[in-house]
């Protein structure tokens, strides 16, 4: 995905401290590009200046995710067998929806933050966490303690930082994938004729490295693994003898959890609070809130308003 940010991009790119407890690659090359990465067994994460690389006057902002073994995408649900799957739609919700909450999973500072007005545990564990080993050697020591202190770390950054640079890119990421990929009823029906044409073709399927050359991926609790994902208004069509198109259903979903709402009033975008309580409204406040993960705005909601915590999915891994 490449986004035009509304601020330099190499300033954003140095202000990424982690993913996962991992240590970035940093490469720079000489007047033509600024890169970090991090490296897995299954998948790559790369964030770049790309408008330095192209030498464009934007603040154009690249971040991909490299699948190495499509044992990483299985585990969380995305079935890619052929280049012929790579035509459905709702592949690509999920590939969206995996995009976004592992680009809100990184470990984000904001230098606006005034160290010398906070207290003097506040400071500390600021400047610690600014220190990408300081992460990976506590999560090698002490995984969980990790965690509740990236919790607090991220809290922290919340409550002092002004500039909420994370969550304006997570945002324009989100939009920018809906808009890439988007369809209509008559797109999908065209789509579904193409590949109705095809399956008299032979598609070699997509290659990979046999599952065992790589450690299994754990299963989570994760939007990919329930189903949860980016979704809207759907019209499912068929086709008479005639070749007369008939409707046979107007179907929504939940735009925060992929819940089918179709017997909610027309226009509903979320599950209704009047019928699932208090479930229905934190659908309307997940969605309103992109600079979270879909797993982290429900620890956010319940905790009474902070960031997040890390790990929504595996012990290590990403996509492209």
């Amino acid at each position: 995905m490449n986004v035009k940010l509304p601020f330099d991009t190499k300033t954003f790119l140095k202000s990424i401290v982690s993913f996962k407890g991992k240590e970035y690659e940093l490469r720079e090359y000489k007047g033509t590009g600024f890169l970090l990465k991090f490296s897995f067994n299954q998948y790559e994460l790369k964030i770049y200046n790309k408008g330095f690389q192209c030498k464009l006057p934007d603040n154009l902002l690249r971040f991909e995710i490299k699948v190495t073994t499509m044992e990483f995408l299985r585990a969380k649900g995305i079935h890619l067998h052929t280049s012929k799957d790579l035509l459905l739609p709702d592949i690509y919700t999920r590939l969206g929806t995996l995009l976004i909450d592992f680009f809100n999973q990184l470990v984000i500072y904001d230098h606006s933050i005034k160290l010398n007005k906070l207290k003097p545990r506040e400071q500390r564990i600021l400047r610690e966490g600014q220190n990408p080993k300081y992460w990976s050697n506590l999560k090698d020591v002490n995984p969980e303690n990790c965690k509740k202190k990236l919790r607090r770390f991220k809290e922290l950054v919340y409550k002092h930082g002004t500039q909420r640079r994370q969550e304006t890119v997570s945002k324009l990421i989100t939009e920018k994938w809906r808009e890439l990929t988007e369809t209509t009823p008559e797109t999908r029906k065209e789509i579904d004729n193409y590949l109705q044409s095809l399956e008299t073709k032979t598609f070699p399927e997509i290659t990979d490295l046999h599952k065992t050359d790589f450690p299994q991926n754990k299963t989570s609790n994760s939007v990919l693994d329930t189903g949860n994902f980016i979704s809207s208004s759907t019209k499912v069509l068929s086709q008479s003898k005639e070749g007369v198109n008939i409707t046979v259903e107007e179907r929504k979903f939940c735009l925060s959890c992929g819940r089918d709402i179709s017997n909610q009033k027309t226009g509903s975008k979320f599950c209704s609070e009047r019928i699932y309580g208090s479930e229905g409204k934190k659908c309307r406040n997940i969605n309103s809130n992109p600079r979270n993960n879909f797993k982290n705005r429900e620890w956010r909601i319940k905790s009474g308003g902070l960031l997040f915590e890390i790990d929504s999915y595996l012990s290590s891994n990403f996509i492209h």
